[in-house]
């Protein structure tokens, strides 16, 4: 019996200092005597919330106003309810509003905890909406925001949702600020509307999705400062629909900002990308869409040392060419990569250390210009790409650069080579079906020691038929062509420079159909079938070692007008005349 009485008593006390423990509730009056927060008379019990109380403020048509900054644990505000904050702050333990309506003037709600904010307004001028130290929660959203806006967000671990419900709307300028180590998001499963300017700022250890699982509608200028050391993500789901209509600003300055990772990013007036530090730009990075429009253009600032990646995105501007232009910096080595799915209606031009051309399709004018990086690995292209119209492809910078190595481009317009340096630039590596269906120029500069390759490992390029290959931009270095087809039987030319000190090779795996005529400072035959008569000259001093294993099914007429030097043929494998 004694112990049962201990049990009992143990069981009262609990629930005595648990019942006194908790925050005392103090509700607006629903016949207050003025707006006044700090007159007891407009409180339920008469007596001014204090930093211990739980407040809830119903349907009112005389409302809470406040005079001062004021703190307290909790803020309910019931539907058809509102406050003024005027230009004070309300500090509170947590806040739970629904369709109510919040006026200020510069007035701020600080807060670690929302429960939820929905169907409210907030009125009259600026207001900010703290949430921190540590803060946790979501707005299910249907709120509508008449004067500028700031969400400022600071937690370590937790994330907080924006309109994860509803359909918010922001009439005014908009300002969200990511401090914490936790997700940011916003439009998660909702949907928002921006009528004027937005800025997104991640500054510290957080990511912040603009856009997951939404729809997000920007009808102004949006600026995103990516500075945090996790990435912030635009379109971060399947379902995730964001457009733009007017100018964007991405500014990176330390992880990659991600373009349209898993959703759809249409961009309607201009896209301007700024990089600094070891920052970076993905678009497309897990199969998402980004699509500038006909109206839309592209800038681009400093880049130092990150790469840029274009996956499934769209330039449909045909009268604004797509421009990116980045030099190389002491201790850097950025690279574009155009990859699968990118399609540019208009016409290309990109500068840049490393250049990677990987299942992209241009339809006007492509330019390509590598100049090689400081640390200076090669600029392996895997190919896949499909060119329309003319394309200039410059290899300058001293580094090796391989173009459609695994897979086959197709080049239905003229296509320009040129090379600088002691490495080599390399087509058909080790892919087979390249299409040469304009005519080809090479071009190796002055003092070069590198120069052109064509399926240099086993690769293959055919020259459509009726179509040239002009070597006169060369003077020095090498051009080889290995699995290289010449179709068609009209009467085919490779005259290199005559007082040059290049060298022309010719197979193995070569096939020229057409009469061929050959002029070359240096000439090597190893391994090509000619189906017709065939004319060679060599023109520069020094002997010519041709390793042999050639067929030659027409006439062979050979000329050496060097003052010195011998060509030699067959010197590992026998020629076949089959003439």
């Amino acid at each position: 019996m004694k112990d049962h009485l201990v049990y009992l008593t143990i069981l009262f006390t609990l629930a005595f200092f648990a019942a006194h423990s908790q925050s005392p509730t103090y509700t607006w009056n629903s016949t207050p005597q003025n707006t006044d927060w700090n007159n007891g008379a407009n409180w339920q019990g008469g007596i001014v919330p204090t930093t211990t109380s739980e407040v809830v403020v119903n349907a009112c048509s005389v409302c809470p106003q406040l005079s001062t900054n004021t703190s307290i644990a909790r803020l309910t505000l019931n539907i058809n309810s509102s406050i003024s904050l005027a230009s004070h702050t309300l500090s509170s333990g947590s806040i739970n509003f629904i369709g109510a309506t919040v006026f200020s003037n510069g007035g701020k709600i600080h807060t670690p905890k929302v429960d939820n904010i929905q169907g409210c307004s907030f009125r009259d001028g600026a207001i900010t909406i703290d949430i921190s130290p540590e803060g946790i929660g979501g707005i299910a959203g249907a709120n509508t925001y008449y004067g500028p806006v700031t969400y400022k967000w600071s937690r370590t671990w937790y994330g907080f949702n924006h309109a994860h419900g509803g359909y918010e709307t922001f009439k005014d300028k908009a300002t969200f600020i990511n401090e914490g180590t936790g997700p940011f998001s916003i439009a998660r499963g909702g949907n928002a509307i921006f009528e004027k300017k937005v800025e997104f700022k991640n500054t510290y250890q957080g990511t912040m999705d603009i856009g997951l699982m939404g729809g997000i509608t920007f009808k102004d200028t949006v600026v995103i400062y990516q500075q945090s050391t996790n990435s912030t993500r635009i379109g971060n789901s399947e379902s995730a629909n964001i457009t733009f209509l007017g100018p964007v600003f991405v500014y990176n300055k330390t992880a990659t900002t991600l373009m349209a990772p898993l959703g759809t990013v249409t961009i309607d007036k201009s896209l301007s990308i700024h990089n600094e530090l070891t920052s970076g730009i993905d678009f497309g990075a897990s199969g998402g869409k980004t699509i500038l429009t006909s109206n839309a253009t592209f800038h681009h600032g400093s880049h130092l040392n990150r790469r840029i990646y274009f996956r499934n995105f769209t330039y449909q501007n045909t009268s604004v060419p797509f421009t990116l232009d980045i030099a190389k910096v002491s201790g850097a080595d950025p690279l574009v990569q155009m990859a699968t799915n990118t399609v540019f209606y208009g016409e290309v031009s990109i500068k840049a250390p490393h250049i990677m051309l990987d299942g992209s399709i241009y339809y006007k004018k492509a330019v390509f210009e590598k100049i090689g990086g400081n640390i200076g690995y090669s600029a392996n292209s895997q190919g896949g790409n499909v060119f329309h119209g003319e394309t200039i492809i410059k290899n300058i910078g001293g580094y090796p650069m391989n173009i459609g190595q695994n897979i086959a481009d197709i080049y239905h317009g003229d296509l320009s080579i040129t090379h600088h340096g002691s490495a080599l630039t390399t087509i058909a590596l080790w892919s087979s079906g390249h299409q040469f269906n304009g005519n080809v120029f090479f071009t190796i500069t002055a003092g070069s020691t590198g120069g052109i390759t064509t399926g240099e490992s086993n690769g293959a390029a055919t020259l459509a038929q009726g179509k040239s290959l002009s070597l006169a931009g060369v003077s020095s270095g090498l051009i080889k062509l290995h699995g290289f087809t010449q179709k068609g039987s009209a009467p085919f030319s490779l005259i290199l420079p005559y007082l040059g000190t290049a060298a022309l090779t010719l197979g193995p795996r070569s096939l020229f159909e057409g009469e061929l005529t050959v002029t070359a400072p240096h000439l090597y035959l190893n391994g090509a079938t000619f189906n017709q008569q065939t004319r060679f000259t060599k023109t520069s001093a020094g002997n010519n070692i041709s390793t042999g294993g050639n067929t030659f099914k027409g006439k062979v007429f050979i000329f050496n007008t060097a003052s010195s030097g011998a060509i030699n043929l067959s010197s590992q494998n026998a020629d076949l005349i089959a003439y």
